[in-house]
């Protein structure tokens, strides 16, 4: 008798067992990753609430980035979608209460769902490219306040920018208003075994931040300290987090904030 692959008397099992395995099935929707892109980045005005910081007033401020506009697509996968009714049902069901809509994945050429971003999960990653363009425009608009829209307070870049110019990550704080900078060592999202391909193509994740070692930052001694962890990264890529952080606190101070921290991490694709 020849083996089959599919499990024939799945059809005959009662629905409700049916329904938990369609269930089991779905991906796990887990905290993402979105390459931030200047290009679709939008300016507009800022509000009188939206103005933060000291000596800001009514008319100096513009919002460089907006919400999910300036962020790379992110599309997920759902094959369970398309197996029959019930499946669909299941998956239609799940896709509506993420706020997932389906569209047409060119990189793929086939339909994927779009995967919104999440404010209090999800992560920003800005490309070095990126940074360097951000960083020299802002002189240019110099007399104004520019900032995010919302504060996008958790922020990746890579290990090479805290190789740069100290002034580089002083704007990026003032800029987001972050809580978080993750520093991705290794494969960066958008590149596959070091040679660069498809800008961001697939999904990334951040393999465990929480229990990494982590530099973090005590507003009421004025300086950093370190939380302990898993180590990530080389001692030279610690050190270097340490001389940032000194260059960081007349920032911190100027600014006002009471929570930020540094941690390395490492990316993961997972489609």
């Amino acid at each position: 008798m020849p083996h089959s692959s599919s499990f024939v008397l799945f059809p005959r099992l009662p629905p409700e067992l049916r329904c938990v395995i369609w269930q089991q099935a779905l991906p796990d929707n887990a905290p993402t990753l979105y390459s931030y892109t200047r290009r679709r980045s939008i300016s507009i005005p800022l509000t009188g609430s939206d103005r933060v910081g000291p000596f800001r007033s009514e008319n100096d401020g513009c919002n460089l980035i907006s919400h999910q506009s300036s962020l790379a697509d992110v599309y997920l996968e759902l094959p369970l979608f398309f197996v029959n009714r019930e499946a669909n049902r299941i998956a239609a069901a799940w896709a509506r209460e993420q706020g997932m809509l389906m569209a047409f994945c060119k990189d793929r050429q086939t339909h994927a769902f779009l995967r919104p971003y999440d404010m209090d999960r999800d992560t920003v990653y800005i490309p070095s490219d990126e940074i360097n363009q951000l960083s020299s425009s802002l002189p240019c608009m110099f007399g104004h306040v520019c900032r995010s829209e919302p504060s996008l307070t958790r922020i990746a870049v890579p290990e090479e920018v805290l190789y740069q110019d100290s002034a580089t990550l002083a704007e990026l704080l003032d800029l987001f208003l972050m809580e978080t900078l993750y520093v991705i060592v290794g494969i960066q999202p958008g590149s596959r075994d070091g040679d660069e391909v498809q800008r961001f193509g697939g999904r990334w994740e951040l393999a465990s931040p929480q229990s990494n070692m982590t530099l973090v930052w005590n507003r009421s001694r004025g300086c950093f300290h370190w939380r302990d962890g898993e180590s990530v990264g080389s001692e030279q890529l610690h050190g270097q987090m340490e001389q940032a952080g000194k260059e960081l606190v007349r920032t911190l101070d100027w600014i006002k904030v009471d929570r930020f921290e540094i941690l390395p991490v490492s990316a993961v694709k997972t489609t």
